[in-house]
């Protein structure tokens, strides 16, 4: 799963997600929210060199918290989100109309692990881009 999602990124690459980087690192930002990825650990290495990968802690994935830095706009125009393990990284419940609209323009990809995606609303997700 790692493997097909650092393609799509890598797919999509710094000069499709070439959005101007406001925390300042020159490169596209991945909000990666969950645990730490724990299998392999070199392709992950390889992708963290080409993006800037953010991991919140547990407390800011806490809906409330992630939906006001959010609005802190506290994790820059990220470019994608990546939810590597369908066990953790949904603590901030449904993608709804509540939460997908505070994301940024940005946002292209969401890459996340499980099956189906009923944990989202795939038509506000649509609607905002």
């Amino acid at each position: 799963w790692l493997i097909a999602n650092c393609c799509l990124l890598r797919y999509l690459g710094p000069s499709t997600m070439a959005h101007e980087d406001t925390l300042g690192h020159g490169k596209p930002i991945v909000l990666h929210i969950g645990d730490p990825v724990k299998y392999n650990l070199a392709v992950y290495k390889r992708f963290a060199a080409d993006f800037t990968v953010i991991r919140p802690s547990l407390e800011e994935r806490q809906r409330d918290a992630f939906m006001r830095a959010l609005k802190e706009k506290r994790w820059g125009d990220f470019s994608a989100i990546f939810r590597p393990f369908w066990g953790s990284g949904g603590e901030m419940g449904r993608w709804d109309k509540e939460l997908v609209p505070l994301l940024p323009k940005s946002v292209k990809v969401f890459a996340s692990a499980g099956a189906g995606f009923d944990w989202a609303d795939v038509d506000v997700l649509a609607d905002h881009g």
